[in-house]
């Protein structure tokens, strides 16, 4: 008995520890008709500088410190309020825009993708090998009535159980159009490879077991799942290959290859021979790489070598034969299997590309919702609708050929409800003008089955974006996060009107600031140079370096049979040559004259990389276009004058104008505060925290 009860007490124990053994928040300052009690003030101390809390943040002074930030940020934001300043029409647009925004992000990146990414990444730690065997059926596509495919896939498991084998059946009937010749296996894949339901039934299943008919986008299928393995670590590779054709002789491609590989084992460079003889022009481009190799069991040869027989980077294989050739494989790196927080964006990426995968976890959503917000679907409304949109569908227009409105077709249940919230109710009027922007009557198909699923669909979507447009309802951290958003705008409008309005000061006060410290308005030593812009590197590089081939010249004028004498070729020698050169080639874009300091960033290197009054024929990148450049001279260090000091000037007057009027605002909105903080309290705030 007394052990029970000592289980009973020691969490109570911990708890009053961890609390101060003090029962409920109290009173640590006040301001105006503000109150921040211990509770308060440890959420804002952790909520605005998380990262930067130490030890000494919870010493009586580091507590005064914050208190007198916090106060002072709160006094701001009343005053901004009092002037209706989060009244602005700029403020609340952009209010609204972050409010739907921060929303969207919460349910779908919060409560519908991260529980799909965490699922997916767990899925993806081990390979799953399985065959399957597809009856097609797509409504979209004129396939309205989906009994005939299900009653020919109950009849393939069917001729299974009696003891047909799930290969021979994939052959004989699947209409996937590999199943001929692989007997409809799969090979190995993982999460993300498969469709939703697909991958959602093998991760799902038992070994050896069949299951299904399983519904997809595709049709329906059989599934049989053969066995699974641990995810391996990622390897990458590059490889050597001699592809199998009509015309070549097989023997001749094996002696080459083999002739390679006894040359890459005596030390030759592999990829010098992938370029020399490789014929997988695409991975040639790349010096033979394939990049990551994923065992799919598509290549079975492949996956054997390089995840059973190759061990370490570098490592070459001897010969493979494929059905494609003969290879000689090079495993370039072995990684590591990235964590879930280095996937997660990639992983997210694949996520919102698979529109089943987002649609299973959105009903799942609904489905938790449903209860807490009082979700109402009127199935008999829902069925109603989906009849009349399969008539409609089947007979879009009138006896005299005219088409029918949906909204006709609906007419009998056109005003009746089909969902009711906590939000509201939503009539099928309501549901059709919101599905039409999303094409949902041009979905629906001659089936009645199909149309409710279509609905039901819509349905989840409608909610759900229903649910993110009032969040603030049932997420109290949303709320609390836009409150500190529109503070911030506060804040911001505050600041603008109070503190940042600029000045324009006079000659006389800026000289002031100048006589200061007179040595930072110095021009060090520059340079001046001159920059030809040109619009073809490759072009204006040959006409620089190599001379023009020119046609025979003709025989001179009045001496037969004799030719005029050839200048010979030679480069630029002037500037002014150069740019005759380059304006003869319409190759010009601009010719600049820039005045820049040896540290005034990467162009001022190039420039000051080119010799002092000599032409250089090299091209450099200047503003991100090829140019000549030439040295013209140098320019001495010298004071800059009032106009060439007054953008820093007038910036360093502002800056100490904004200090002022933010000293002088403070000084008033505290003035009028009536700021109390309790240092007894804050005594035993810091006490509390220690304890915990």
């Amino acid at each position: 008995m007394q052990t029970n009860r000592f289980r009973i007490l020691l969490p109570a124990m911990v708890l009053a520890a961890l609390t101060g053994c003090q029962s409920g928040p109290y009173e640590v300052a006040r301001f105006k008709d503000q109150v921040i009690t211990s509770e308060s003030l440890l959420r804002e101390m952790e909520k605005n500088a998380p990262s930067s809390l130490s030890d000494t943040s919870f010493t009586e002074r580091g507590v005064n410190e914050f208190l007198d930030r916090y106060i002072v940020y709160r006094l701001k934001v009343l005053d901004g309020q009092a002037k209706g300043f989060h009244q602005d029409s700029v403020l609340l647009q952009e209010f609204a825009q972050y409010k739907r925004t921060l929303a969207q992000n919460r349910v779908m990146d919060g409560a519908i993708k991260k529980n799909l990414i965490e699922e997916l990444y767990s899925r993806r730690q081990k390979m799953m090998h399985a065959s399957h065997i597809l009856i097609q059926y797509n409504p979209s596509r004129g396939q309205g009535d989906s009994t005939v495919p299900w009653l020919r896939i109950n009849g393939i498991l069917k001729e299974i159980k009696n003891g047909l084998s799930f290969e021979e059946a994939a052959r004989k009937h699947s209409e996937d159009p590999s199943a001929k010749q692989n007997g409809g296996d799969l090979g190995w894949f993982t999460g993300g490879d498969m469709v939703y339901p697909f991958e959602n039934a093998v991760y799902n299943s038992v070994r050896d077991s069949v299951i299904g008919p399983i519904r997809t986008s595709f049709g329906y299928h059989l599934i049989k799942v053969h066995g699974e393995k641990p995810s391996s670590d990622p390897r990458y590779i590059s490889h050597i290959m001699l592809m199998f054709a009509d015309d070549k002789d097989s023997t001749v491609q094996r002696t080459v290859i083999d002739s390679a590989y006894q040359l890459i084992v005596k030390g030759d460079s592999f990829d010098r021979l992938v370029q020399e003889l490789s014929e997988d022009f695409p991975s040639k481009q790349n010096k033979g790489s394939m990049g990551e190799w994923k065992p799919s069991g598509r290549v079975p040869e492949f996956d054997h070598m390089i995840f059973d027989v190759m061990k370490s980077a570098g490592e070459i294989s001897p010969v493979v034969k494929t059905r494609w050739g003969y290879h000689i494989i090079r495993l370039d790196s072995l990684g590591k299997r990235p964590t879930l927080d280095q996937e997660y964006e990639n992983l997210s990426r694949i996520v919102s590309r698979q529109t089943d995968r987002l649609d299973s976890r959105k009903a799942q959503l609904f489905k938790e919702l449903t209860p807490k917000n009082k979700i109402n679907v009127n199935r008999s409304v829902l069925k109603a609708v989906s009849a009349s949109a399969a008539l409609w569908k089947a007979q879009p227009k009138d006896s005299a050929g005219v088409d029918i409105p949906l909204a006709t077709a609906l007419d009998s249940v056109y005003q009746s409800t089909v969902l009711s919230s906590s939000e509201g109710v939503l009539t099928v009027n309501g549901l059709i003008t919101w599905g039409e922007g999303r094409g949902m009557s041009s979905r629906f198909t001659k089936s009645a089955e199909t149309n409710e699923k279509l609905i039901e669909q819509f349905l989840t979507d409608y909610y759900i974006e229903e649910y993110i447009n009032h969040l603030d309802k049932y997420d109290p951290e949303f709320v609390d996060i836009l409150a500190s958003f529109k503070d911030g705008l506060v804040l911001f409008k505050w600041m603008e009107n109070e503190l940042w309005q600029p000045a324009v000061p006079s000659d006389e006060e800026l000289t002031a600031i100048r006589k200061e410290t007179p040595e930072q308005y110095q021009w060090p030593e520059r340079g001046k140079f001159a920059v030809l812009s040109i619009r073809n590197f490759n072009h204006a590089d040959s006409l620089v370096r190599f001379p023009v081939v020119k046609p025979e010249p003709k025989p001179a004028k009045g001496k037969k049979g004799k030719t005029a004498p050839v200048k010979p070729w030679s480069p630029p020698a002037t500037f002014d040559e150069l740019v005759n050169l380059m304006s003869d080639n319409n190759l010009i874009v601009a010719l600049d004259t820039l005045v820049v300091a040896p540290g005034d960033g990467e162009d001022a290197s190039r420039l000051w990389g080119k010799p002092f009054n000599k032409v250089d024929l090299s091209l450099v990148f200047i503003n991100n276009r090829p140019s000549f450049v030439f040295f013209l001279d140098k320019v001495p260090a010298a004071p800059k004058s009032l106009d060439e000091a007054r953008a820093d000037l007038t910036r360093i007057y502002n800056e100490r104008l904004q200090r002022k009027r933010e000293v002088e605002s403070i000084e008033n909105l505290k003035k009028n505060a009536s700021i109390q903080i309790n240092q007894e309290a804050v005594k035993r705030f810091v006490s509390d925290k220690k304890k915990s």
